[in-house]
């Protein structure tokens, strides 16, 4: 697994100061054009793309977590769902476990409904879905967060579901 970019003081992935990562690797699946046109991160799409993620980064990621003005982690890519959830899922168990107070965002090109049975959305505090669609760009204030206006945030305390 593969990361283009591990951001530790960042102020624009989410809310606060947040420590954001950048996974490598988008399989075309979710755009009838196969990536979504307008992309940010292009170069992502490539599996192999970048430093691989290994636990030397996760140890980094997790110094950098622990400042009392660091927020929380935000996951993005790439993809984050198509990464590999044998390393991913571990990794997170033990964001929660030494940082229980700190929250999770996750940007994701799929849909809710395709993802929230998956294990690793348990670990998931805020998703930000949808594929990014270049002829619904919206990243004014009324649209934070977010790309395009068809991208919409789940935040599962809201929805009452559990995170574990």
């Amino acid at each position: 697994m593969y990361y283009s970019e591990i951001n530790k003081c960042s102020t624009v992935d989410g809310p606060g100061v947040r420590v954001a990562v950048f996974f490598s690797g988008c399989l075309p699946n979710k755009c009838s054009a196969g990536h979504c046109p307008g992309c940010h991160n292009p170069a992502a799409w490539n599996f192999t793309f970048g430093k691989e993620f290994t636990k030397k980064e996760m140890s980094e990621i997790l110094d950098a977590i622990a400042p009392s003005y660091i927020t929380g982690l935000s996951l993005l890519g790439g993809e984050v769902f198509d990464q590999d959830e044998s390393v991913l899922i571990p990794f997170l168990k033990q964001v929660r476990s030494q940082f229980p107070d700190k929250n999770i965002w996750c940007w994701t090109g799929y849909e809710f409904d395709e993802i929230k049975d998956r294990e690793l959305s348990n670990y998931i505090d805020t998703f930000v879905c949808g594929r990014f669609d270049i002829t619904k760009r919206d990243i004014s204030a009324n649209n934070m967060w977010r790309g395009s206006t068809n991208q919409y945030i789940i935040n599962r305390y809201i929805v009452g579901a559990p995170i574990k």
